[in-house]
């Protein structure tokens, strides 16, 4: 059970990754300072420096919460226990996102960190290795390439179908996802002008 005293700090620490947050919705990081930081979270700057070494540490701290691996691993399990993976783990995968849309759209943004995306994807590809059987494939290494242009491909299609403000059922969209996974991108296309 957490005393009082790691209660405050716990509140504090949140306190102040609010206050980040806040900030970094409007703007860039390289213009947040740790100044704006207390100001906003109503700390003296001394308190902030018992948890946090600047605004970066700050972030890095954030996406570390944002998405954890365990996370990505109990939507993968479950949806292996159901054997329904495509279309489900694809459904899933947009309900996350669908929760931490506040900070996906940012940390993805043109505002957001470059390496979120990477960092995101380390995290993931070692929980579809883990999970997803593939028998019989002996080169790992290029697995590891495929597996990186799939995922990198349904995040950034995610993305931009919640730029976009949902333009499409969600239906259509893990439709378009499957189909361009499983049949290719200029096999789908032709569809198009049919």
């Amino acid at each position: 059970m957490e005393n009082k005293k790691g209660m405050e700090i716990r509140a504090a620490k949140q306190d102040f990754m609010e206050a980040f947050w806040k900030l970094y919705e409007k703007t860039r990081i390289d213009k947040i300072t740790v100044t704006a930081i207390c100001e906003e979270a109503g700390y003296h700057r001394s308190t902030f420096y018992e948890y946090f070494k600047d605004a970066y540490d700050v972030l890095e701290k954030i996406e570390e919460t944002v998405v954890t691996a365990e996370e990505f691993e109990h939507i993968i399990f479950e949806n292996m226990k159901m054997r329904n993976q495509k279309e489900t783990v694809l459904q899933d995968i947009i309900a996350l996102y669908e929760e931490k849309n506040r900070y996906f759209t940012v940390l993805l943004g043109e505002h957001g960190d470059p390496a979120f995306r990477s960092k995101l994807l380390a995290r993931i590809a070692p929980v579809l290795t883990k999970h997803l059987r593939f028998p019989g494939i002996k080169d790992k290494k290029k697995l590891r390439y495929l597996m990186e242009y799939q995922s990198s491909a349904v995040l950034s299609v995610i993305t931009w179908w919640f730029k976009s403000g949902k333009d499409i059922e969600t239906s259509e969209l893990v439709s378009m996802l499957i189909n361009v996974t499983s049949n290719g991108f200029q096999k789908e296309i032709t569809k198009l002008w049919q």
